[in-house]
């Protein structure tokens, strides 16, 4: 069961891979601007990049949750 939970590559792929990745789009392109397992951090820099490129070209992408809805 590659992928599920339960697997070991699971939790290996948490365990290697941080939990909040903060995007950006530039106008052309998507950028991944910050990869932290800590959610403030991850909040102060989205603050700062809404400033800049407005609310609707930044977000804050949770691992767990892509991996949910895959």
């Amino acid at each position: 069961m590659k992928g599920t939970c339960e697997s070991p590559f699971f939790v290996v792929y948490l365990y290697n891979n941080m939990r909040y990745t903060v995007r950006f789009y530039n106008g052309i392109q998507i950028i991944n601007k910050l990869n932290t397992n800590n959610l403030s951090d991850a909040i102060d820099c989205e603050s700062k990049l809404v400033e800049k490129y407005g609310k609707d070209n930044v977000w804050i992408a949770d691992l767990i949750t892509e991996i949910m809805v895959g």
